[in-house]
């Protein structure tokens, strides 16, 4: 319920020459608050078992999210013009959509419907292995909670040093300067972390994944915005959100299936070769738009 409008809100709220740079700022500053729980969180695991921890980490969550949330009520403006708002009407409500959406598909730019079905590539090669990350780490290769805490706790600074400049520059030189190199090197940093045998190995794998992803992240997020018409915009983010949710859902599944029936690295590897198949279709299909949504 709450994602295309929140989604919407942030588009709505950036501007196109600033638009990556928005972007970055939203995935940076956050995480700067929980900069130091990864590490702890695998201390309190190591030392006390991880029920018990979790269950200390959900309350804390809990508590976060609670005012979290009465800032955002507080504080948030809405982003739509007060002459496109329409008053409720139950009857209207439910039938309305339907017609809405009619006219959302048929009207978005078709290099949006190809610019989705390239992030639902990524997204479903993601999702195959995305949950058994630290299982893998911990289980296969041998590291401790905390260590796994610490590589999180490294690829925030990481992110927080890489991500802006990157967003910026990819304001100002097109996002396919900075998206199609990171779709092209992923599979190879997968590949590598599968393939680690100890702490330092996992951590180069990472710090490679958190590099790219810095790079190629909000470039990418910025031109799914650059795409979207503003009156179409909460829509559209419904059909991704709708989209994104069957495809992890499905994902996660298989993936697990195929970790513990077949191969723990088997899905690693699938998630590579389609990772590599989405970059060459990025690069065959996906265009700059030729002006930015506002």
């Amino acid at each position: 319920m709450r994602g295309p409008a929140f989604n919407a809100i942030i588009a709505d709220s950036t501007k196109p020459e600033r638009r990556a740079l928005a972007f970055a700022v939203w995935n940076v500053v956050p995480p700067l608050f929980g900069l130091l729980t990864p590490y702890i969180g695998g201390l309190l695991m190591d030392r006390y078992g991880t029920l018990k921890a979790i269950r200390w980490g959900y309350l804390c969550v809990f508590v976060t999210s609670l005012i979290a949330s009465t800032l955002r009520y507080k504080l948030l403006k809405e982003t739509l013009p007060p002459e496109e708002m329409k008053k409720t009407n139950p009857k209207a409500d439910l039938k309305e959509p339907f017609s809405d959406f009619k006219v959302t598909f048929k009207t978005l730019p078709k290099q949006l419907w190809i610019f989705l079905g390239v992030d639902f590539i990524f997204s479903f090669a993601w999702s195959l292995c995305g949950p058994y990350f630290v299982t893998y780490a911990t289980e296969e290769i041998g590291l401790s909670k905390a260590q796994w805490g610490l590589t999180s706790t490294f690829l925030t600074l990481i992110g927080t040093v890489v991500r802006l400049p990157a967003a910026w520059a990819s304001d100002r030189h097109g996002r396919l300067k900075f998206i199609l190199p990171s779709m092209f090197l992923w599979p190879a940093a997968f590949f590598f972390f599968v393939n680690s045998r100890d702490f330092y190995q996992v951590s180069v794998a990472r710090t490679a994944l958190a590099l790219l992803d810095s790079v190629g992240a909000p470039a990418w997020q910025a031109l799914f915005v650059d795409f979207s018409p503003k009156e179409h915009r909460g829509r559209f983010n419904a059909i991704a959100n709708v989209g994104w949710g069957v495809i992890h859902a499905t994902g996660n599944v298989v993936g697990g299936t195929i970790y513990q029936g077949i191969s723990a690295k088997m899905p690693f590897y699938i998630n590579s070769v389609l990772q590599l198949m989405g970059a060459v279709v990025a690069l065959l299909t996906v265009k700059e738009p030729k002006q930015r949504e506002e």
